[in-house]
């Protein structure tokens, strides 16, 4: 739930994907592009891929040493000797296989995380591209119905001075128009 709440508040922060895209796939494709989540996402899945590459390679490399060594000598004083060492580690049967195996393991998951990542904010931009398509045609509804309402309460007037209607009438005409501005501002918030 809260992941579901960050990408919808991320997804609404990004102000051009609501207004400028044309359609749900534009806006889906938007997101995709932007949302931060899915970035990070693909960070992981690089750092994976670099960790398999990594675990692929050979373990261990030889090392050079150089030791100094103070010896006595049997008569007296002290002589200076060195040793040169060259060690090379070598992996037990299986543990560079296991290594490389855990490495495809944590890439594949990362990719499956990543993709549920995508599906999610893919629908999250669909809702997001809907509830835009649909608050706008709202909006657009309560203008019209305004407008009419505010035309029949001018006509309802001029036909109360020609005595040809009722103040009941006009009232009604008038309650019907103040409810059409309010239902008109309302839907532009919403929008």
């Amino acid at each position: 739930m809260r992941v579901h709440l960050l990408m919808t508040g991320m997804l609404f922060c990004m102000s051009s994907l609501p207004v400028w895209a044309g359609s749900m796939q534009q806006a889906m494709e938007q997101a995709a592009s932007v949302h931060p989540l899915l970035q990070m996402a693909g960070q992981d899945m690089a750092a994976a891929a670099a960790n398999l590459s990594e675990q692929r390679a050979y373990a261990y490399n030889p090392e050079l040493s150089l030791e100094p060594q103070r010896r006595r000598l049997i008569g007296g004083g002290t002589s200076n000797d060195y040793y040169i060492t060259l060690s090379q580690g070598i992996e037990l049967g299986g543990k560079r296989g296991l290594r490389q195996d855990m490495a495809s393991a944590e890439l594949e998951a990362v990719a499956r995380q990543r993709e549920a990542v995508r599906q999610r904010l893919m629908i999250e931009a669909a809702r997001a591209w809907v509830s835009l398509y649909f608050a706008r045609r709202t909006w657009r509804l309560r203008e019209r119905q305004r407008d009419m309402l505010e035309r029949l309460n001018h006509a309802v007037v001029s036909k109360l001075e020609l005595g040809e209607s009722s103040q009941l009438d006009a009232n009604l005409a008038a309650s019907a128009h103040a409810a059409a501005l309010n239902a008109e501002s309302l839907a532009r918030q919403a929008l």
